[in-house]
């Protein structure tokens, strides 16, 4: 669960994920998406299917270098279902890659499935503003 006030937006694919082509985004040839949003939010979760160890994910925020890469750690044959929980992402663009090495005997490739967006506190100056206008109000209620 990603807590109180958390948004979680999964992604639409072809069978298990949000890929290229299909529903897989594999590293030869290299393929990579990106996903923007009109305003700034934080990512608090990432969530991968057929992502097995030691495959690996590199996510670029609004084009920056890449962070370290995100690796399975899921070994064949269970469910290659992989999360990445307490994250704290912030941007308003990100670009997924896929990355070497790829699991033994198989195409080094992954699905997202997933995303959790961290809710978007509510800024101290919306709770100024509101007090304020109520000390207005209660002012002009006093000279009536």
């Amino acid at each position: 669960d990603a807590g109180p006030g958390a948004q979680r937006a999964f992604a639409a694919g072809d069978n298990d994920g949000l890929g290229i082509g299909d529903d897989e985004i594999p590293v030869d040839p290299t393929e990579s998406f990106t996903i923007s949003f009109n305003t700034t939010v934080t990512i608090a979760g990432l969530y991968f299917l057929d992502h097995y160890a030691p495959e690996e994910v590199h996510v670029s925020i609004d084009g920056g270098t890449p962070l370290a890469p995100f690796i399975s750690t899921v070994s064949p044959p269970t469910p290659g279902y992989t999360e990445f929980e307490n994250l704290s992402l912030t941007g308003q663009t990100f670009t997924f890659t896929v990355g070497a090495p790829n699991q033994t005997g198989a195409v080094a490739d992954y699905a997202l499935a997933g995303i959790d967006i961290a809710a978007i506190p509510l800024p101290a100056g919306l709770l100024l503003l509101g007090g304020a206008l109520g000390m207005l109000g209660a002012t002009r209620r006093r000279k009536a």
